[in-house]
């Protein structure tokens, strides 16, 4: 015992201080944790990367721009959802960053989501070094620019269009002027021959292709938004009934065309040329669809909100009138089906035809406020549907409409204005040879001064809208000032948009759309010349 005691009395109790490594702990976690709520809470994606690719910590946002949960990204590398296409580039910073040439780099990539879409994503990398320099991991910014790259690709798009808008608008001005002198004296020619000729056939094919090769400025101008438009409240069965035999030549004797056509008018305000030019544009492309045969189907039916059904209807509440054009083609897979009225979009080869017949449609269709999409099944058939704002009826006159009296053409002077010498002789040629007494001028401003130095009435000013110097609007407001009984004519291949606010467009009977036939020139000018009083 005594041993035992005096053991214990020698005994030496050592204490340490750790307070201060205490401390030092609970600031470390207490920093870790604010990392890592800093980390998870951020706005944009982070992550912890090794230096093989694989994610060591990712953010709830990384999760959400890639689709997959923080447990599956450890089971991946960041090469594993890199689009290819960008993998290369990424990777070639990697190395750059290894070798100590650059500190840290930016770019814009793509990513897999974990549903199979691509994610385009804006990403921020540096390098972590230990205390002797050398590379432990990656820590890396995501940022979802998804949205941003559609609103670009769009502006891109427009930009596009404009483009193509400009020089549809260029061309179609000379192109038309063109077509207007072929087929101006193709018309006088046919009309000079016996209905026997032999001559009489090849002259009529002359006439009938520049017809088609009239609708191809048409088109673009349409697609564009630059046409010249002339809307009035139309009943669609109509259109559709006017436009059958065309339709059946169109799609040819292997495709049957079957109307089926709602028991009440389906009245909407459009330009009718353009709603032609949507139906022939959609049974063309049947036509195309379908070599070896099959049907087509138009149909037509007025819905208004409280008659809806299920199957019928619109994601409007206004009435609409729906236009229905279906084939029974092999259909489209559900991507193409869903860009198929994308501008400049198209399936076709090289060689092929242009592929701008459903967009044409589109633009068509959404300068009337209406809506196109396509509906297609793989091996059964493509519907497109078209929704068309219903309109109210037109008027019905109150009283017979007045008998218009014969216009006398022998007393009746028309002054001519186009810049185009072959165009305004043709004009010129077609209105004496039916008694008129024409005064040709080349420009607007020659056209003002024959106006104040010609003593005898003139009663209609015959002009083309865009020319150099003063434009066909001007000319007119000009000669109106003069006299105010003056009636007016315009014709264009193309009217720009500043012309077309100025109030062209909103002419009933005072525009002619080049080429025009001389017949239908006559027509025009007997109908303005009737109508009687101030036409502006």
């Amino acid at each position: 015992m005594r041993n035992a005691t005096n053991q214990l009395v020698g005994a030496v109790v050592t204490f340490t201080d750790v307070t201060a490594r205490k401390r030092a702990e609970e600031a470390l976690r207490l920093s870790t944790q604010q990392f890592s709520r800093a980390f998870d809470s951020a706005a944009i994606g982070m992550a912890l990367v090794a230096l093989d690719g694989h994610w060591l910590k990712v953010s709830q946002t990384v999760c959400e721009i890639t689709g997959y949960s923080e447990e599956e990204l450890h089971g991946k590398t960041f090469q594993d959802i890199t689009h290819p296409e960008d993998l290369e580039r990424d990777l070639a910073y990697v190395r750059q960053m290894l070798a100590g040439e650059i500190r840290w780099y930016q770019m814009e990539k793509r990513y897999f989501h974990k549903h199979g879409h691509a994610v385009w994503i804006l990403l921020s990398v540096s390098l972590v070094r230990d205390a002797q320099g050398q590379p432990l991991q990656f820590i890396a910014q995501i940022q979802d620019i998804t949205e941003r790259k559609r609103i670009e690709a769009q502006a891109r798009e427009g930009a596009k269009m404009e483009a193509v808008g400009r020089l549809a608008a260029g061309v179609a001005h000379d192109f038309n002027n063109l077509l207007m002198i072929i087929k101006g004296y193709s018309d006088l020619l046919v009309r000079q021959l016996a209905h026997d000729h032999i001559l009489r056939g090849h002259v009529q094919k002359i006439i009938d292709s520049t017809e088609r090769a009239g609708s191809l400025p048409r088109q673009l101008l349409a697609f564009s938004r630059q046409q010249a438009l002339q809307p009035m409240i139309l009943d669609v069965n109509a259109v559709i009934v006017q436009l059958e035999g065309l339709l059946k030549q169109l799609v040819g004797d292997s495709i049957p065309v079957h109307l089926r056509l709602a028991p009440i008018p389906g009245w909407v305000r459009a330009d009718k040329n353009q709603l032609d030019q949507v139906l022939i544009n959609l049974a063309a492309n049947a036509h195309v669809a379908m070599p070896h045969g099959g049907q087509l189907a138009i149909e037509t039916v007025v819905i208004r909100p409280e008659s809806k059904s299920a199957s019928a209807a619109s994601q409007k509440d206004e009435p609409i009138v729906r236009l229905t054009v279906s084939n029974t083609e092999m259909g489209m897979d559900a991507e193409t089906a869903r860009r198929v009225v994308e501008p400049i979009f198209t399936t076709k080869e090289i060689g092929e035809s242009a592929g701008l017949g459903l967009a044409i449609a589109y633009e068509i269709i959404a300068q009337i406020g209406g809506t196109i999409a396509a509906n297609s099944v793989w091996g059964q058939g493509t519907t497109v549907i078209i929704d068309l704002p219903l309109s109210l009826p037109p008027p019905q006159p109150s009283v017979p409409a007045r008998q218009v009296a014969a216009v006398a053409h022998g007393s009746t002077t028309i002054l001519l204005v186009d810049d185009e010498p072959l165009v305004r002789e043709l004009v010129q040629d077609a209105l004496q040879s039916e008694g008129y007494r024409v005064l040709a001028c080349a420009s607007g401003k020659e056209a003002i001064q024959v106006l104040s130095n010609t003593q005898a009435p003139i009663h209609l000013l015959l002009t083309d809208v865009v020319m150099p110097g003063m434009n066909g609007r001007e000319l007119a407001a000009k000669a109106i000032a003069q006299d105010p009984l003056l009636q007016v004519l315009f014709m264009s291949g193309y009217t720009d948009d500043r012309v077309l606010q100025d109030g062209v467009s909103g002419a009933q009977l005072a525009f002619l759309q080049k080429p025009f036939s001389m017949q239908v020139l006559l027509e025009k000018v007997y109908q303005v010349l009737a109508q009687g009083g101030p036409s502006c």
